[in-house]
């Protein structure tokens, strides 16, 4: 059954079978949409959407992952271009895997795209997490060099899941620090939990990192946070 699925998302990627979805990233307290995180989908014939919660860990097990990030990152740059409103004005989010992230070619992949589509690079922004980072601190500061004297922001993604230490951030060149759903969760459950959002976001301040809190949706918990 799993090397049936493998087969099927490999033709999917092939087909353009997949779908994007586009998260709203809003600015506090002003409500002005800034971005919006890229969000990859796998709609069926027969109606159903297989979350990438079932086909991510798949496609990690396998090469599929480099091809999976391709198809992304290409499919989120032209559609920032193509799309109007207010999609053409801000920022994509893309998020690149650690195996994507450790090929030699991960900076060429980037580039290339960006110029294959023509979207300019500081409407391009990468999300990688805490640990894909860490695995190799230093291929990892000299890659992020590379991509920000491009244009391109980094954002380091799921902050609180991994190393949750606001130390090692200033070895890195990091524009954003991306809060895990957990925070999120906390702040509904009372006013520490957005203490504590707050106190961090203090302290990413302190060094020059914007603050985004994933899953804050309502207007309520999102005036929790200022």
């Amino acid at each position: 059954q799993q090397s049936r699925m493998e087969a099927r998302l490999r033709e999917a990627i092939r087909t353009d079978g997949l779908q994007m979805l586009y998260q709203p990233i809003v600015q506090l307290p002003l409500g002005k949409t800034v971005g919006y995180e890229a969000l990859v989908r796998w709609p069926q014939e027969d109606g159903r959407v297989i979350s990438p919660a079932d086909f991510i860990p798949l496609a990690e097990q396998t090469s599929l992952i480099l091809e999976l990030d391709a198809w992304v990152l290409r499919r989120s740059c032209e559609q920032a271009v193509e799309h109007a409103g207010a999609m053409r004005r801000g920022y994509v989010s893309v998020n690149l895997s650690g195996r994507q992230f450790a090929q030699p070619a991960a900076f060429d992949l980037v580039a290339s795209t960006l110029e294959a589509t023509g979207l300019p690079p500081e409407r391009l922004q990468i999300e990688l997490t805490e640990g894909v980072i860490m695995s190799d601190p230093e291929y990892a500061a000299q890659l992020l060099d590379r991509f920000q004297a491009l244009g391109i922001s980094i954002a380091i993604d799921d902050f609180g899941t991994g190393y949750s230490s606001l130390a090692y951030l200033h070895h890195f060149s990091a524009d954003v620090l991306k809060l895990d759903l957990s925070f999120a969760r906390e702040v509904r459950r009372g006013p520490s939990g957005a203490r504590i959002v707050r106190a961090i976001a203090a302290m990413a301040e302190e060094l020059g990192l914007r603050v985004v809190a994933e899953g804050i949706e309502a207007e309520a918990e999102g005036r929790q946070l200022y």
